[in-house]
């Protein structure tokens, strides 16, 4: 999704899987309409397929770009413009080729700490549930629930399970206000990806992580580094 922002209105562009080509001449369309200063990309430099090679910035535009780490070399291939981006700023250690590349195509890179709270791991209200967190795809969250559930058969615990997604799932909670419910949980379920393990950063001592595969992630390495002590 990309979002622009303007004083006096935002303006939304989502990417419908396989709609590449019509995506490119929206987004190329709504540049052109508001014409940016600054155009920011998260995670994938130039987009997740690589759309961003084929669309026309001015000339003054400044480039910036948030990133966390990815498996790069094979995205690689998917940039065919020498863009050159202004700053930089690194989630995560990343990928050597993805450093590499940055070193080259951009003037700074920064780190940035997204540790959270300290405070928040001795707060004490835990209700006893476990709860299992992940967005999607529902497969996954399924998962997720019978890992967590065979956990509670090896240790003859019945708790109260908690889910959180916005995959279909009968029963589930849809929210993005997830810290009240960390905090009372008594055991926690997640994926290997940014957002979670980041988000988790403070109740890592009853969070369990398991890795899903993913082109582009490394959620195995990622998981290792978070429990490493």
């Amino acid at each position: 999704m990309y979002i622009f922002f303007q004083s006096t209105r935002v303006a939304f562009i989502d990417y419908k899987k396989g709609d590449v080509v019509n995506f490119i001449k929206i987004l190329q369309s709504k540049i052109d309409d508001l014409l940016p200063k600054t155009f920011v990309t998260d995670c994938f430099p130039l987009g997740v397929t690589g759309e961003l090679n084929d669309v026309v910035f001015g000339e003054e535009v400044i480039h910036e770009h948030i990133c966390r780490r990815l498996y790069f070399k094979p995205y690689l291939n998917k940039i065919r413009v020498n863009l050159k981006w202004e700053s930089v700023y690194a989630c995560e250690a990343l990928d050597r080729f993805q450093l590499d590349f940055f070193k080259i195509h951009s003037k700074e890179i920064e780190n940035i700490n997204l540790s959270s709270p300290a405070h928040l791991s001795s707060i004490q209200e835990v209700d006893g549930s476990w709860l299992i967190v992940h967005s999607g795809p529902k497969e996954e969250v399924l998962k997720l629930i019978d890992f967590a559930k065979k956990q509670a058969v090896k240790i003859d615990k019945k708790p109260l399970f908690k889910v959180v997604t916005f995959a279909d799932i009968d029963g589930a909670i849809s929210t993005n206000d997830l810290i009240p419910l960390f905090i009372k949980a008594e055991r926690i379920f997640i994926g290997g990806g940014f957002n979670l393990i980041h988000e988790t950063e403070s109740f890592r001592s009853k969070t369990i992580a398991l890795p899903f595969k993913r082109k582009y992630d490394n959620q195995v390495l990622r998981i290792k580094r978070a429990y490493s002590p």
